[in-house]
């Protein structure tokens, strides 16, 4: 007969299969060896990773073992428990012992020194628990002393207050269900807040859990703990119930089940698939957290409601005195319309969840040590908060922060109308004339009630009085019956005064509301201010002060801004008008000198023309080009300077283009192959020509006066109406280019040095080289 005993891991794992080679030493073969991994501790106490576990079928009876599932096995293969894993491990402290947690939730105990393993708890790590535990178990009896002790001191100071007589509040908190001990002046006494209120509330749900115990819980939730316990008692396939009572008795879970047998019988369930309860209890566990969390919520939605409704009641009973009316400012402040039912104490159902300030932190501060707290995780406490009272939550904070607001730009306005300015003063002034107007919003706040209740007293009084007077009537006897044809009198027509007095009084009843309502509109800022704590009213006044300073600089800059552009533009438009001024100048500059340009070009033909002797003809120009006051005497002298020179510029072009065209020729040939040539060749032999001794010249090279006989005879007009001073320049300037491959010499024939003869001249031109012997 065979069964499928659990799943071992495959022998690609490292270190069960050694674990299991160690083992077939002592007479095992591999499969039974693989069987012991799930009894005997494991000896690593880190999780490994590990291959996917592989199920086999052991026979118990014959010893047998299979990878193959045996003919007539009938069990489900896929419920075998899987082999336990190290998923956590934590060293305990003072002791060298680890305690490992598995996949399955069993734990068993490393030694990192001595490498030993354990499924029981080592003495030391014993010795340590048993130790936390008693030191556990003081901390919780002081702190049910302490409890005991607020909880006495509370009686007392209820009982104290019991002497008061009955009011409003406590009728209306009895109506409303609220318990008993908060329903009589509890929360005008020393120490009797909404924090005792729910402490109270807290204290008295443990002590109906105690007292209830667990008669109080389902069947269900019963045999789940149970289970629970078999679950973290490492309670497997193998373990037999009369090895694990003795264990597992002492825990409070233990006697959840009335009696052994229905103990056995649960236990019994487990021990058939181990796998499967710890996948169910895993399921079941975290859907009674979310169930118990949400119910959970709804008490603690319901205490709040019964707290406000206590406060609210309270806070009506004592309307009359500041604290009274501070609660009735808290409760309001959170709705838009105030709080529900008016003046009246509404049932704590209809409280709307708007009013309460609901949040996770408070819950947890009251409710952090209920089990359906600590049964579930932070995450989902947050969550089921949020898709319980989310909406709600930010409805609240949006409204508050929108009051928030308001009262800040309220403030502002009180701030402004005190004339705040940059460099005002919290200390230095500012903060008394704040709490001035604060002062002044209450006394009128005192006043108006006073005259409301007065006003209502004076109403009451006239109502009595005018009840009292008709039962006096009534009690007259008539001396005579009335006559029944006498007519009925009815009232007289208003007169015309009557109407006038009605409308003046219409009128003034008018401008009475109206002034009522411009009082009311002005007491906003110092309600506002009223409303704020002290710390508060000076950070928003220093914020308003440094907004005035920001604005107040960038006025200034702004200014200076403006200023600069205004400036900027000022320069631009100036420089532009010089710069337009400036080209009016030129232009009209340019203009006097194009016009001068252009009588010199029609009057002065002459290269060798004299300023002076000319200057008397150009001012005869009827167009007075020449008396022009942008042209200045020397510009003038000057402008005439390069008109002449121009003149002699063209001049000398033309004459060296008639000595290029009638001299050129007769050059030795030399020289006339290096002018027409230019090449590096014909330079040399030019220059040979020149070093040469006993070089033929002709004299038209030599004697100016042989050259200008020779070109007069051309008739050449470009020769024929140059002077002779320009001639003759011209001439010397070619010959020395042409002929002595000298630049050009500028200098006038009077400058020439004389010289008799060609080589023993020191310029090494020919002896009359000027205008002598002209013919």
């Amino acid at each position: 007969m065979f069964a499928a005993l659990g799943a071992c891991l495959l022998p690609e794992n490292i270190q069960l299969a050694k674990f299991g080679n160690s083992m077939t030493g002592w007479g095992l073969d591999p499969m039974s060896a693989c069987l012991l991994v799930h009894s005997l501790p494991l000896p690593l106490p880190l999780p490994l990773p590990s291959p996917a576990p592989k199920v086999y079928y052991h026979n118990t009876l014959t010893g047998e073992s299979s990878w193959t599932q045996p003919e007539g096995y009938t069990g489900d293969a896929d419920t075998v428990a899987d082999a336990p894993v190290p998923v956590a491990r934590a060293l305990v402290s003072g002791t060298d012992w680890y305690e490992v947690k598995c996949t399955d939730g069993r734990r068993y105990y490393f030694n990192h020194t001595t490498e030993e393993t354990a499924w029981s708890m080592p003495p030391e790590v014993s010795a340590v628990k048993k130790k936390q535990a008693d030191e556990a178990a003081a901390a919780s009896e002081r702190a049910r002393q302490a409890a005991a002790e607020q909880r006495a001191l509370a009686m007392r100071q209820m009982q104290a207050a019991a002497a008061v007589g009955p009011g409003g509040a406590a009728a209306a908190m009895a109506a409303a269900g609220v318990p008993p001990e908060f329903q009589r002046g509890y929360f005008g006494q020393q120490g009797h807040d909404a924090d005792a209120f729910r402490r109270m509330h807290m204290q008295r749900l443990m002590e109906a859990r105690q007292q209830s115990g667990p008669s109080g819980l389902s069947r269900d939730v019963r045999v789940h703990r149970f289970k629970q316990l078999l679950l973290e008692g490492g309670v497997n396939a193998f373990s037999f119930y009369a090895k694990v009572k003795p264990k597992l008795e002492k825990d409070e879970r233990w006697k959840l089940l009335p009696n052994d047998g229905e103990r056995r019988a649960v236990f019994d369930e487990f021990c058939k698939n181990v796998a499967a309860e710890q996948k169910a209890l895993a399921a079941q566990t975290e859907k009674q957290a979310v169930e118990g969390f949400k119910t959970l919520l709804e008490e603690a939605l319901q205490l709040e409601r019964q707290l406000y409704v206590a406060l609210l009641a309270d806070g009506l009973d004592r309307k009359e005195d500041a604290e009274g009316q501070e609660t009735m400012g808290k409760l309001a402040g959170v709705l838009p319309d105030g709080p529900p039912g008016g003046t009246a104490v509404p049932d704590p159902e209809d409280v709307p969840e708007e009013a309460l300030e609901l949040s996770l932190e408070q819950l947890g501060k009251y409710w952090s040590n209920d089990e359906r707290w600590e049964a579930t995780k932070p995450e989902q406490r947050t969550a089921l908060f949020t898709a319980r009272f989310g909406a709600v939550v930010e409805a609240v904070a949006a409204r508050k922060q929108a009051r928030r607001k308001q009262l800040e730009a309220d403030y502002r306005l009180l701030l402004q109308q005190l004339g705040v300015t940059a460099d005002s003063s919290w200390r230095g002034g500012m903060r008394d004339a704040v709490q001035a107007a604060i002062q002044q919003y209450l006394q009128e706040q005192q006043h108006k009630q006073q005259q409301q209740s007065a006003d209502a007293a004076a109403t009451v009084a006239a109502a009595l009085e005018k009840s009292i007077d008709m039962e006096v009537e009534g009690s007259e006897v008539p001396t005579s019956p009335p006559q029944q044809d006498q007519q009925q009198q009815l009232p007289p027509a208003p007169s015309q005064q009557q109407e006038q007095q009605n409308g003046t009084a219409a009128s003034a009843a008018a401008d009475k509301n109206d002034a009522g309502d411009k009082d009311a509109a002005a007491s906003v800022p110092a309600a506002a201010a009223a409303a704020l704590d002290e710390f508060d009213r000076d950070k928003l006044f220093r914020a308003y002060r440094d907004e005035l300073a920001k604005h107040r600089d960038r006025q200034q800059a702004s200014a200076r801004d403006l200023q600069q552009r205004q400036q900027a533009a000022e320069t631009r438009m100036a420089e532009q008008q010089a710069e337009s001024d400036a080209r009016q100048r030129r232009a009209a500059r340019s203009d006097a000198v194009a016009g001068f340009n252009t009588l010199l070009s029609e009057i002065i033909k002459e290269t060798n023309a004299d300023y002076v002797l000319w200057l008397p003809k150009l001012k005869k120009d009827p167009l007075k080009r020449a008396d022009n006051p942008l042209l200045p005497e020397s510009e003038m002298q000057h402008l005439f300077a390069e008109h002449t020179a121009a003149l002699a510029r063209t001049a000398i072009a033309a004459i060296t283009a008639v000595l290029d065209q009638h001299l050129q020729p007769l050059l030795p040939p030399p020289l006339a192959a290096a002018a027409s040539k230019g090449d590096a060749a014909a330079a040399a032999a030019a220059d040979a020509w020149r070093r040469a001794e006993g070089r033929d010249l002709t004299d038209t090279f030599r004697r100016f006066n042989v050259a200008d006989e020779l070109l007069m005879g051309t008739e050449d007009e470009r020769w024929l109406r140059q002077p002779d001073e320009l001639r003759l320049t011209a001439w010397r300037d070619w010959v020395d280019e042409h002929v002595w491959a000298r630049p050009p010499n500028r200098t006038p024939a009077a400058a020439a040095p004389p010289s008799s003869s060609i080589a023993g001249s020191p310029s090494g031109r020919p002896a009359d080289y000027s205008m002598s012997n002209r013919g």
